[in-house]
């Protein structure tokens, strides 16, 4: 059964699985509007009522298929949690070319600043993509050197100046009820938590079977302030997925060829699963459950069936005996 956790100190509690919204956005395959709806809807019947999207996410069109979802799911929506992003927005105007990975999704490229005026511009536009007043969920979104390079240190500055302020003070006027940043890999944790009392981290990528260092270091800064844990992309684009995935996904990690090294350690944890008749998928998705500070993990199926299976592997029942061994072999780090 997939149960609730505590957002930080809020007053939001979100469903332990959740699902993204990174393959309503098409990114590299195009997904119909009405595949799309039909995941929401098949989500929320298997009790999974968390729904995470941002701009980015076909450049718009994720968040207007979710409005859209909302609208027609009525009364069911009220028990959804919707959360979202900020650090990107659009101008109908722009005649550069449109982001080649999204597939199907808007021709509008983005703009990208995390000053206030950039903050209230893209949640605003959030807000009337997916025909809302509030969120629940708000998260600083890409603020890193993957995607900022030499102007990190300025969009940093940017929003030390004044991007956060206006964070809170959207949370104190009740536009949103949680806030927090959404991160993709170590080293940025410490210095956003300097700027302002985040109640949760999007953790996109490095808290997996594969990856430790993350929950050893930034995830004790998280745990001494009281915030929580939403961990995306625990499957990291395929890698993870075992025999529930293509053999094109199984060779792909983080949306690059895997290496010949990682995917000799994924066999080697993937044999140990087999000895306790679990996949390691199932492993993958419960596996950051074992830091109490974890409220949720988000994942992007793309169509029904990957959607049951996140479903199935969340409710497998997987005994102490495989993590112990997995530790005592060196193929994962000891939890918290």
């Amino acid at each position: 059964m997939i149960g609730l956790r505590a957002v930080g100190s809020t007053s939001i509690s979100i469903t332990e699985l959740g699902v993204g919204t990174v393959g309503a956005g098409g990114l590299h395959a195009a997904m119909t509007e009405q595949e799309a709806k039909s995941m929401l809807s098949a989500a929320l019947e298997l009790g999974i009522s968390y729904l995470d999207t941002a701009p980015w996410y076909g450049c718009g069109l994720a968040e207007l298929r979710v409005g859209s979802f909302l609208r027609e799911a009525e009364s069911r929506a009220d028990s959804m949690v919707i959360s979202t992003k900020v650090g990107r927005w659009f101008h109908p105007r722009d005649d550069r070319p449109a982001e080649p990975r999204w597939k199907g999704g808007f021709k509008h490229p983005p703009h990208m600043g995390y000053k206030r005026d950039d903050i209230l511009r893209s949640f605003d536009q959030s807000l009337l993509r997916m025909g809302v007043d509030s969120v629940d969920l708000l998260a600083v979104h890409d603020l890193d050197h993957g995607y900022h390079g030499t102007q990190y240190d300025e969009h940093f500055r940017d929003l030390a100046d004044s991007g956060a302020q206006a964070m809170m003070d959207l949370r104190d006027a009740g536009y949103v009820t949680g806030v927090g940043i959404a991160v993709n890999g170590i080293g940025y944790v410490g210095s956003l938590f300097e700027l302002a009392p985040w109640d949760f981290v999007v953790a996109a990528g490095p808290v997996t079977l594969l990856e430790s260092q993350f929950m050893a270091g930034e995830g004790e800064i998280i745990r001494e302030a009281g915030a929580s844990i939403i961990v995306g992309s625990p499957l990291q684009s395929g890698v993870l997925t075992g025999s529930k995935g293509s053999d094109r996904a199984r060779s792909s990690y983080k949306y690059r060829q895997a290496s010949a090294e990682l995917l000799d350690r994924v066999r080697r944890i993937e044999s140990v699963c087999h000895e306790f008749e679990v996949t390691i998928m199932a492993a993958a998705i419960q596996y950051p459950f074992r830091f109490p500070h974890v409220a949720s993990v988000i994942a992007g199926p793309r169509t029904l069936e990957q959607l049951r299976g996140l479903v199935d592997s969340f409710e497998k029942p997987i005994p102490q005996d495989l993590w112990d061994r997995l530790e005592t072999v060196g193929l994962i780090a000891r939890s918290v």
